[in-house]
């Protein structure tokens, strides 16, 4: 069971993120799915700009690999069960989001989200938890039951292709032209 962090290390949205992940998740993800269960792929630039402490901790985590930046990612996005997006700052939008959309990946994702990326909705065509325990259920929840959430990754790309694609941004921008 592969989860996907996808996201510019360097930046603080991103780095939020991973700590909420690394700190918080992954331990009790370790416990409930069991670690030799899954496996998390960090991907992105800077990882040598992450803190000291959680370089630690995701070099001490046999089921945490450090890829680095990745172009195209489009191979780890579909090789992923989830895209994990924990950002839990209400802040602008999220491509990573739009672009797992644009696959049909099923992405997790921290509530915060929400406000930058209005389209997104819980069980609809993203899974979201407003904070650590939420989401690692949330991710349990699919672990078991990854088959069923073939609606939720379908309305993810119909979502994409609803709001997101070149030519609706187009016509959305060209309104105000």
């Amino acid at each position: 069971f592969k989860i996907l962090l996808l996201g510019h290390l360097y930046g603080i949205s991103t780095l939020s993120g991973v700590e909420l992940y690394l700190k918080e998740i992954h331990p009790n993800l370790n416990i409930s799915i069991g670690y030799e269960n899954f496996e998390v792929h960090i991907v992105g630039g800077n990882y040598a700009s992450l803190p000291q402490d959680l370089k630690d901790i995701a070099e001490q985590q046999d089921n945490i690999y450090v890829r680095g930046h990745i172009v195209p990612p489009d191979k780890e996005i579909e090789t992923s069960h989830i895209i994990l997006v924990p950002t839990p700052i209400e802040l602008g939008i999220r491509v990573r989001i739009i672009t797992a959309l644009q696959f049909g990946a099923l992405v997790v994702t921290h509530s915060a989200n929400q406000k930058g990326i209005p389209e997104i909705s819980h069980k609809e065509n993203v899974i979201t938890g407003s904070d650590a325990l939420q989401i690692q259920h949330e991710i349990f929840e699919i672990f078991n039951a990854y088959e069923n959430f073939s609606e939720i990754k379908n309305n993810a790309y119909n979502t994409y292709s609803k709001y997101f694609t070149p030519e609706q941004f187009y016509n959305q921008l060209s309104k105000y032209l």
